[in-house]
């Protein structure tokens, strides 16, 4: 229960935290729709080269992108280590997403920090960690355990690869096999690929191959090898069917270096939960989604154990070491052992004196033996008044256990975890049942059919009183469940009793039977009433055919409302494609220009930087366009629901939140009377807040600038019919808050 409520206390915290962060920034009056977006550059490592990292998580960029506002996040790809290493190093990027050892000299080095794990895609429902497969040929050959790789020849990935040769390394040196020392030759992929490894394996390059998990079994999905050709190494049996022969260490951490923002990471943690196996950056990216960062102290023991980066420098302690630093502390020792010696020679001292006193203790124990014998004649009498009592609360029991079995209702004591302790009463006998049946089962195995009676056990478990009627096979009953306490206020579980209602409700039944008689009665006296009422039964058959028109104009607006629904499926549809072959581009532009700046620097033309500068912001304002474009198709396929509104209320309101604006800016603020209406009061809200940006945008260079929010009665059919893309485009720049031309 508690490693399930953990995590999700840890998302609220986050979210609550970015909520604050949000109304912090609103209190204080920014504009943050003003200011222009920033550059997030998020470094990559690349395994399989740099196109193909770019086709795997330019997706995810995509995403962030559109989750984050007011930043463009860009991917840095990194093949080497080291690269990584350096750029960290230097801070040319904001966050890195590597393998679990990279991450460890990262963290260590330079504080780098994760704020998500990777769930990949490598077993159904996703997986938040992975290990380590060694394989061979299924050639005959007499390699089936870890011990048999002496004498033959290894290959992993990489020195510094964790999947593809760390693990497998760690798990030869704790097995006491260094295969450095014992195997024929070590080896490393040609290409730098877990593939390269499957490969060479296959061809004879090399005895035995250890890659990280889910790489055999993708390959042979993709038919790119014959699995009959594969045998695992001291395979491990779990519930999951990927080959493995280590243990599991956590995945890839998304992390984001010191001088990133708190807040910026607050953000970029809320948008990668949000991403869901369906979502286009997943499938892409071959995972199912990020989790909160995981607990990697089992990656700091592996590097440890490895002495590898960053533990490569740490030193062996020895005894001079040890010697100078404690030797204060092991000279008392010595002190106290010497002591403790001289110790010994006194008690054996002292012992020859106590054998001189045994016989004086031996007649003092003759003493107390009378004394003994008066006491236990003292304990007897108090032992049968002690019986006495005991005789009459047991029959004081006996008396209450009748009261209870001769009942006619059902008394029941279940303890915290649902055993039954007591079950008693005549009713349980008119069901065919005994106590002894009973006693000792749960009660989630006793009312299993019977959901509604184990919620109400529930709620008295945590401390409610539950009155409820139940029915059990043909059989009622009205129960009560209210909680049993000890001595200390604490619920060790719940009593109760249950009244066999049956005959009242058969009684009920009899009742409600006889008042529908009577309503036939009166029906067959309303038969003998038509005659009178003939002209009624014209109007209503007018009303009948009035009701049928109605129902026939019901189904073309239904048939209506489908054609628009698939109207807004195309628009969205348009808009996701626009979105997408524009994105790319624009991306190219502002990295390019970015690049471009800095090569040129200073020395360029003053006219130069305005001419790229002008480009940026350009590029800047279109990728807004696209997602105001994107968020439009959203609106226009959501779900309205309609109610009545308060306008004056709702402007006051709105206007509300823009105080402090007006007084920096020394706008007034004018609200005249509103009628109410009915709408969709979060989008008429929106609307207005829409309209409040942009006239205070344009009110700033006015002297003496006042807004006022009034209405004007239109006569019927006066409004424009658009058609669905002008409508579209003539609204965009209502939703972006700006004009067309800017």
């Amino acid at each position: 229960m508690i490693t399930r409520t953990f995590p999700g206390l840890i998302i609220t915290f986050l979210l609550l935290s970015h909520s604050v962060l949000i109304f912090s920034q609103d209190i204080a009056g920014t504009n943050e729709k003003d200011k222009t977006q920033q550059i997030v550059r998020v470094g990559i490592r690349s395994f399989s080269g740099i196109d193909a990292t770019e086709s795997k998580w330019s997706a995810t960029m995509d995403y962030l992108n559109m989750a984050v506002e007011d930043y463009v996040f860009e991917m840095i790809p990194v093949v080497g280590f080291e690269d990584m290493r350096e750029i960290v190093k230097n801070k040319e990027v904001d966050f890195v997403l590597t393998n679990p050892a990279a991450y460890i000299y990262l963290e260590v080095k330079f504080g780098v920090t994760r704020i998500a794990t990777l769930n990949n895609n490598r077993f159904e429902g996703g997986l938040r960690d992975f290990a380590a497969v060694l394989f061979t040929l299924s050639n005959g050959n007499k390699i089936n355990h870890w011990k048999d790789i002496q004498g033959k020849s290894i290959m992993g990935v990489d020195p510094e690869a964790f999947g593809g040769w760390r693990m497998a390394y760690y798990e030869m040196l704790e097995r006491g096999l260094d295969p450095f020392q014992i195997c024929s030759e070590v080896l490393f992929s040609p290409d730098e690929t877990q593939e390269g490894v499957v490969y060479s394996v296959l061809s004879g390059k090399a005895d035995i191959g250890t890659v990280r998990t889910g790489i055999l079994e993708s390959m042979i999905n993709k038919q790119l090898i014959n699995p009959d050709l594969i045998k695992i190494i001291d395979p491990k049996l779990n519930q999951l069917d990927l080959m493995h022969s280590t243990e599991f260490y956590p995945e890839w951490p998304f992390s984001k270096l010191k001088h990133s923002s708190e807040s910026l990471a607050v953000e970029v943690l809320t948008a990668l939960l949000h991403i869901k196996s369906e979502d286009r950056a997943a499938i892409a990216g071959g995972y199912t989604g990020w989790t909160i960062p995981l607990d990697y102290s089992k990656v700091h023991n592996l590097l440890r154990t490895l002495k590898a980066p960053p533990y490569d420098n740490q030193e062996e302690i020895t005894f001079q070491d040890i010697w100078g630093n404690y030797w204060k502390w092991i000279v008392t020792v010595l002190i106290f052992l010497i002591a403790a010696f001289n110790a010994v020679i006194i008690i054996i001292s002292l012992n020859r004196n106590l054998r001189s006193k045994t016989n004086d203790l031996e007649q003092i124990a003759i003493t107390l033996e009378e004394r003994v014998k008066q006491r236990t004649k003292a304990l007897e009498n108090e032992s049968l008044q002690l019986s006495e009592s005991k005789n009459a609360l047991q029959t004081s029991e006996e008396k209450f256990k009748t009261l209870v079995t001769q009942s006619e209702e059902i008394f029941y004591l279940i303890d915290i975890d649902g055993k039954v302790l007591l079950f008693e009463g005549k009713g349980l006998s008119k069901m065919g049942l005994k106590p002894e049946q009973l006693v000792g089962e749960t009660v989630y195995n006793l009312y299993k059919d019977y959901p509604y009676i184990l919620d109400s056990m529930r709620k008295a478990f945590s401390g409610e009183t539950i009155t409820m009627e139940v029915k059990i096979e043909r059989d009622y009953f009205k129960s009560l469940y209210t909680p049993y306490r000890n001595e200390i206020d604490e619920i060790i579980g719940i009593m109760g009793f249950s009244v066999n209602i049956t005959a009242q409700k058969e009684s009920e039944e009899k009742i409600y039977k006889y008042k529908n008689h009577l309503e036939e009665l009166v029906e067959d006296r309303t038969v003998k009433l038509e005659e009178i009422n003939d002209k009624l039964i014209k109007s209503q058959q007018a009303m009948r055919y009035l009701v049928e028109d109605i129902n026939d104009s019901r189904e073309n607006l239904k048939e209506s409302n489908l054609k628009l629904i698939r109207s807004y499926k195309d628009l969205e549809s348009f808009s996701y494609s626009v979105s997408h072959d524009l994105r790319a581009p624009l991306r190219a532009i502002l990295g390019f220009t970015s690049k471009l700046q800095k090569q040129i620097g200073e020395s360029a033309e003053t006219e130069t930087n305005r001419l790229m500068k002008v480009i940026s912001e350009n590029a800047i304002n279109m990728q807004n366009l696209i997602t105001s474009l994107l968020n439009f198709s959203r609106v226009a396929s959501s779900n309205f629901v309609v109610v009545p509104v308060n306008m004056n209320n709702l402007v006051s309101s709105v206007f509300g939140n823009y105080t402090e604006i007006f007084k920096k800016n020394s706008i007034k603020s004018e609200i005249l009377s509103l009628p109410d209406t009915t709408a969709s009061y979060s989008m008429i809200r929106q609307v207005f807040i829409n309209l409040l940006d942009n006239a205070i945008k344009f009110s700033r260079s006015k002297d003496k600038p006042c807004i006022t929010v009034g209405y004007l009665e239109m006569e019927e059919g006066s409004g424009q019919n658009l058609n669905p893309v002008m409508g579209l485009y003539s609204f965009l720049p209502f939703l972006m808050g700006k004009r067309i031309s800017e």
